[in-house]
């Protein structure tokens, strides 16, 4: 509803664009990406305790297609990869993963094909332009070479997105944005301020704001929290223990983009 419907329906957030007029999913969380993780995670849980709730299935699978979020997509079908490889025997399951993503190709060649887009013409388009060419995948990188240039000159960080440091650092590589200023007193927005981008990378982003040491630390809390409940597979190889490990790993896999 949120995507083809009605763009505020319960959404506790701005809706935010994800190419051309099409809104991005975020239900009734702050932003898609918490949504994605949510829906991978129940398809997980659904997946290894083997429920036969199929629609529920393809419900969440469309769901997160809709966030448009493309690391939650991949995150998503390298999950079911790796369900494939631990749960082998499980045929009916993997009939209905081949027929999800089957139908999600159909989707894309119909788009493709049928409407008529040649190569040129496809790439001409707003989804080709805003979620898939290179320059928006540059932008990360403008972002990524600019957070470590920041930890190199500042061990200690910026403290804030909303450093003037940062802001300046951000303009230098044309990441700005007109951010919505909120008066809680009256609880009213007064205006717009210039912002710069939050750096899409949890780790990269805390050596910006807080330095290495605060980097290094928000690295190894990660990594620690993957090799406990990966010691806790290995003890108990059950199903419990699987659907933690892979509840911490995609949890991990989510950093390198927020």
């Amino acid at each position: 509803i949120q995507t083809f419907v009605i763009s505020d329906f319960f959404r506790f957030s701005e809706p935010r664009l994800a190419f051309g007029e099409i809104f991005r999913a975020s239900g009734i969380f702050y932003n898609e990406y918490t949504l994605a993780f949510f829906c991978i995670t129940s398809l997980i849980i659904l997946l290894v305790e083997d429920s036969k709730k199929y629609i529920s299935m393809g419900i969440i699978f469309f769901a997160t297609l809709i966030t448009f979020h493309r690391l939650s997509i991949l995150t998503l079908l390298i999950s079911f990869a790796i369900y494939s490889c631990f749960f082998i025997h499980r045929k009916k399951t993997h009939l209905l993963i081949y027929t999800l993503c089957l139908s999600t190709a159909i989707c894309l060649f119909y788009l493709v094909a049928f409407k008529n887009y040649t190569v040129d013409k496809f790439t001409s388009t707003q989804i080709y332009r805003d979620r898939l060419s290179v320059d928006t995948l540059s932008d990360r990188f403008d972002q990524y070479k600019n957070a470590i240039k920041i930890i190199s000159n500042y061990p200690f960080g910026y403290g804030s997105y909303e450093s003037e440091r940062y802001v300046y650092s951000a303009a230098e590589i044309g990441q700005l944005h007109l951010k919505k200023m909120y008066d809680y007193d009256n609880k009213q927005y007064i205006g717009f301020k210039i912002a710069g981008l939050i750096i899409h990378n949890s780790f990269l982003g805390a050596g910006a704001k807080y330095g290495f040491l605060g980097m290094f630390t928000y690295f190894m809390f990660c990594l620690s929290s993957v090799l406990y409940a990966f010691n806790i597979y290995r003890k108990f190889k059950n199903n419990n223990s699987i659907i933690l490990l892979s509840i911490c790993i995609c949890w991990c896999f989510f950093q390198t983009s927020q």
